[in-house]
């Protein structure tokens, strides 16, 4: 374990700036799409826009549907194509242990962003986890589902499809944010509404909570396994526009998988400087 701890080099993932500065951060594009929606398009966005899926209906709105066209296309890892072999590899995790990732989800990565503040807060806005708790429960699982599914990264495959539309429904929470007199503190303290930082901690729950609870209901997955499985979730990273605005292909925000990487920072949301996933100090993940 100390030999492993020696191996991961601190980086970016420790600093509170860089951090900080991924906190002040939306999604410019989506963003700008739903800005341009008329009244009446806007009011069915959230319907249109609900985590399956299905193609876009024909009648959907133009500024989303040039959405769509503008993002539907893999980005590669800073020049380097995505690596199918390794995307598959991953799939192949999750379909053999479907079961107890969905324990996992529920019973850990769910309840520990729940809890953290400042995702608490906007979940509150569309009132889901006061009035249909069963219903958002079923939405989660069925957005990872979608990410981790045979064939999800291929064109118009699921998972490309759901980061398109949770794109276009995160731009509509920030819209509602922005117009909400209860939150207006909330960019001083928490940073943007639905942040890269946010997001990134979002994420980790879905992959490294999801390793860490396999192991401890000792569920033995090779060094490569975690790895490929922890792949999927760094592509659907970029896939939700989480990289320098205006370089799908960029990759500065998002942690490289490997056996000796520092992860992000899970920063107490009760401070400053809180994040999306709850305790505090540092978390450092040898998938080794």
């Amino acid at each position: 374990m100390e030999e492993a701890k020696s191996r991961v080099q601190p980086s970016r993932w420790s600093d509170d700036g860089f951090l900080d500065a991924l906190r002040l951060q939306g999604d410019a594009l989506a963003d700008a799409a739903v800005a341009r929606l008329k009244r009446e398009d806007y009011r069915h966005l959230f319907a249109q826009m609900d985590t399956d899926s299905a193609p876009l209906p024909h009648h959907v709105a133009a500024p989303l549907r040039a959405f769509f066209e503008a993002t539907h296309g893999m980005p590669t890892l800073d020049g380097t194509p995505v690596d199918a072999a390794r995307l598959h590899a991953g799939e192949q995790v999750f379909c053999t242990h479907a079961f107890p990732a969905a324990l996992v989800l529920i019973a850990a990565s769910l309840p520990q962003g729940y809890a953290a503040r400042n995702l608490a807060e906007i979940l509150m806005i569309s009132g889901d986890l006061q009035h249909h708790a069963y219903r958002r429960l079923l939405g989660v699982l069925q957005m990872v589902v979608n990410v981790t599914r045979a064939g999800g990264f291929e064109a118009g495959g699921a998972a490309v499809v759901t980061a398109q539309k949770l794109r276009l429904l995160h731009a509509g929470v920030r819209r509602i944010a922005h117009g909400q007199a209860r939150l207006r503190d909330y960019q001083r303290t928490y940073g943007v509404p639905v942040n890269h930082e946010a997001m990134l901690a979002t994420i980790m729950g879905f992959s490294l909570l999801v390793i860490d609870g396999f192991e401890r209901l000792d569920i033995p997955l090779t060094p490569a396994q975690a790895e490929d499985y922890d792949y999927i979730w760094r592509v659907f990273a970029q896939l939700m526009g989480i990289h320098p605005e205006g370089d799908r292909n960029g990759t500065a925000y998002v942690p490289a998988t490997g056996r000796s990487v520092e992860r992000p920072r899970c920063r107490s949301s009760s401070s400053r400087r809180g994040s999306a996933i709850g305790s505090s100090g540092s978390q450092r993940r040898h998938l080794g």
